[in-house]
């Protein structure tokens, strides 16, 4: 069924999309991969805790999590962290 969002992973991870061609292939590409665009942006601290800590589940799960953030906090919370400075890779840690 089509609809505003999709499922990608366990019925747990949705992706609002107002391009739904390019969210249904990527939840077909992209079936243990979770891409996430500022997750705790606009939430209180106790939300946003508790998603990191989900976050964190899957990905000792083995599920490669992805978080554009520009927040430091959150930031700090990740194993690897790359930087993007105009486009363009400064660093990789």
């Amino acid at each position: 069924k089509r609809g505003s969002q999709i499922a990608l992973h366990r019925h747990r991870t949705i992706v609002d999309s107002s391009n739904l061609e390019m969210a249904e292939a990527l939840s077909r590409c992209l079936q243990y991969m979770i891409l996430s665009d500022e997750p705790t942006g606009a939430l209180d601290r106790k939300t946003s805790e508790e998603i990191m800590h989900c976050l964190q589940e899957l990905n000792d799960e083995g599920m490669t999590i992805i978080i554009v953030t520009h927040d430091g906090e959150i930031a700090k919370k990740c194993r690897r962290k790359v930087m993007l400075v105009d486009g363009v890779l400064c660093n990789d840690v």
